[in-house]
This record gives structure tokens, C-alpha cells and sequence, in this order.
């Protein structure tokens, strides 16, 4: 019998994805600052046509970057959609037909959402409780995946404006420049590593306590399959009653599940009682000590 009721994780998949709507909504603020600052550097300095294009080669990097941040955000609010979706559609506690139906109405190659494969393939297992983990990791993954390119973009961001400001040092050199004291384009070479500093910042900032978000979206989906799915799904088994004898061993796995699961509790009772009774003679014993010897 299922505890949790479906419509707390509807709720809770809806409130993540305001808040994730609200971050999204910020960074085109954070690309406009992170453009303006560069235009302001740019006009404070030379315009060496190699720097400008170190620099425009960097900005264009940096957008990719909080293009990427955006995506990953938007297949993520995806995702929780479409988990309240089910949420939601579990409430009228379907049927195994209804629910492998619907799973199947959902799923598509084409999309960026995994979150009908991973259930479907829930049904198709005898003990769904038992795969929620890796369920839950599928339903994430493209999301993770979006993560780890955006830390590729942000070192190549802060890797490529030192090395133009290296490169453009060395040429100053070569020249024999930095020999005679001419440091007329120091701020040039130094422009590079300031586009690049600031163009990880704002790809970090952007998706900033993102993996922490992450994760917790990710223990609540765990969640959500095994105190709402995995026990939908075991009890329809019970319901269809040993009609095969697929559902005779299924049937008895879950007895067996079932009087494991009250014999260690029941065991655990155990000891603890058997713990208090310990204190209580330990205690009983100290007072014992305690009365006063009769001569």
C-alpha cells in the first residue's frame, strides 16, 4: 500500500520548475553584463585586429557556454514536467495495462526527455523496487551530461584567454618591445585573460548550485519510483491473483519479501527490548548499591 500520496511529488516537481524558470529568466541578464563588459574593455584599449579577434573568438565561446547553461535548464524543467505528468496521471491509480500504455504513448527517440523509458522498463522487471536507483539516474542523465559540457566551455574559456595573453606577450617580445620599455599594448595581451576570467565567471554563476540541484532532484525521483511507482506496480501483481504461474512466483517473491522484511523488524524489537531490559538491571543494580548495608 502506497503511503505517500501522488500529488506531493506533483506539487514539489511544479515548485522546482518555477524556481528553475525564475534562473533561466536570469541569464539573459547575465549574458548582457558579460557582453557590456567586454565592449567597455575593448573601447578602453588599442584595437589590435589580433587581439579583437582573440577576444570576439572568446565572447563567442563564453555565449555557447550560456547557451549551453540555458538548454540544460530547459531539459530539465522538461524532465519535472513531465514527471508531474505522471505524478499526476498516478493519482487515478491506473492498472499495469494503463500504466505500460501510457508509457508508451510517451516515449520518443526524438526528445530530450527520459522519463518514459526508465518507467516502462521499471514494469517490465519482477522487482521493480529493486532498479528504482539506476531508474532514477536514466531519467538525469542527459541533464548530467549538459553539466560536463558546460566545465569543458568554462576551462577553455580561462585556458584560452592566458594563452592570448601569453601569445601576445611573446610577439611584443619578438619585437624586442618589452626590451625598450614599451608597454603600450600590455593591456592588449591582458584584455585576453580578462574576457576569458569573466566569461567562466558568468557561465559558473549561471548555472551556479546547479549539481546540488541536481542531486536533490535526483533523490526525490528515487523516491518518487519507489514510494509511489514501485509499490503501484507490485500491487497490481498482487491484484491479478495466480491466474499464471508467472504471477505464482511473483506471488511468492512478494511473501517472501514481505515476512523478511517483518522478521528483521521484528528481530530488531527484539534487541531493543532486550536492551532496555539490560539498563533497567544495570540501573536496578546501581540502586541496589546504593541501599545502605544492615547490621
Amino acid at each position: 500500500m502506497t503511503i505517500v500520496k501522488p500529488d506531493v511529488y506533483t506539487r514539489y516537481f511544479k515548485a522546482v520548475d518555477a524556481r528553475l524558470a525564475r534562473r533561466e529568466t536570469g541569464l539573459t541578464g547575465v549574458g548582457s553584463i558579460f557582453t557590456a563588459l567586454v565592449f567597455i574593455l575593448v573601447f578602453k584599449t588599442d584595437k589590435d585586429p589580433n587581439v579583437l579577434a582573440v577576444v570576439g573568438l572568446l565572447w563567442l565561446i563564453a555565449l555557447n557556454g550560456l547557451r549551453v547553461a540555458s538548454r540544460t535548464l530547459k531539459q530539465i524543467r522538461s524532465t519535472l514536467r513531465a514527471l508531474s505528468d505522471v505524478a499526476a496521471f498516478l493519482e487515478t491509480a491506473p492498472s499495469r495495462k494503463e500504466y505500460l500504455d501510457h508509457c508508451t504513448q510517451k516515449i520518443d527517440p526524438n526528445d530530450d526527455v527520459c522519463v518514459a523509458e526508465p518507467m516502462y522498463s521499471l514494469a517490465c522487471v519482477s522487482n521493480p523496487a529493486e532498479h528504482v536507483g539506476s531508474a532514477a539516474g536514466r531519467v538525469l542523465a542527459p541533464a548530467h551530461s549538459e553539466m560536463a559540457s558546460l566545465g569543458v566551455t568554462r576551462t577553455t574559456m580561462v585556458l584560452g584567454g592566458l594563452l592570448g595573453t601569453v601569445f601576445f606577450f611573446a610577439l611584443q617580445m619578438a619585437k624586442g618591445e618589452l626590451e625598450v620599455g614599451n608597454l603600450s599594448h600590455l593591456s592588449s595581451a591582458l584584455l585576453c585573460t580578462m574576457t576569458g576570467v569573466m566569461g567562466a565567471i558568468a557561465a559558473g554563476f549561471s548555472v551556479s548550485g546547479l549539481d546540488r540541484e541536481l542531486e536533490l532532484i535526483q533523490s526525490e525521483v528515487e523516491a518518487f519510483f519507489s514510494a509511489i511507482v514501485a509499490p503501484a506496480l507490485a500491487s497490481d501483481i498482487e491484484d491479478q491473483g495466480l491466474s499464471g504461474e508467472r504471477a505464482l512466483w511473483e506471488s511468492v517473491r512478494a511473501a517472501i519479501q514481505r515476512l523478511t522484511t517483518e522478521t528483521v523488524a521484528q528481530q530488531k524489537r527484539m534487541v531493543d527490548q532486550a536492551q532496555e531490559f539490560a539498563n533497567a538491571l544495570v540501573e536496578l543494580e546501581l540502586q541496589l548499591r546504593k541501599i545502605p548495608a544492615i547490621t
